[in-house]
């Protein structure tokens, strides 16, 4: 209930100040409900409910997150290469995934990748490793690895349905 002008003295109160959400937030409503709910998010901070719930405080609501099992590939013999196995793929526990389906393409910039990133390494685990955003609307799928500089250029080939194998 407080004026507005008191919002950032309260986010730096409750320590979600910068990337930890009060920076991404763009209306008084979005930095009001960080705010209010700052406690709850510290304590549940290192889950994926505090990662789901910290990007939709700040506008991207409808986050589903994937966490891995299994284990990674080698190249130590145990794997054949004969195209079964997706190349590079990174199922082991501690790497995750965070799914958007339905997300407007036209209104997602890189600016705003940068910020569903940014706010997932601040709330996800320490021994976990985000492998990749992945956004897509019925079978249009485009991942988004988190490297420190990327392109994002969304395509559909509808007559290339062919995964990334090491065969």
């Amino acid at each position: 209930l407080v004026d507005e002008d008191a919002l950032p003295l309260l986010a730096k109160q409750f320590d979600v100040l910068g990337i930890k959400g009060y920076a991404f937030a763009t209306t008084v409503q979005q930095k009001r409900d960080l705010i209010k709910n700052a406690i709850e998010l510290h304590r549940y901070k290192g889950t994926p409910w505090s990662i789901k719930k910290a990007l939709e405080r700040v506008g991207y609501p409808n986050a589903e997150l994937l966490e891995g099992g299994g284990t990674p590939n080698y190249y130590d013999g145990t794997n054949t290469h004969n195209g079964s196995i997706t190349y590079g793929d990174q199922s082991h526990w501690a790497y995750f995934r965070v799914l958007y389906n339905g997300v407007n393409f036209t209104n997602l910039s890189a600016a705003d990748v940068d910020i569903i990133r940014a706010i997932v390494s601040e709330y996800k685990p320490a021994h976990c490793t985000l492998y990749a955003l992945v956004f897509y609307y019925n079978n249009l799928v485009s991942a988004v690895t988190p490297t420190d500089e990327f392109n994002l250029q969304i395509s559909y080939d509808a007559t290339s349905q062919v995964a990334n194998l090491y065969d």
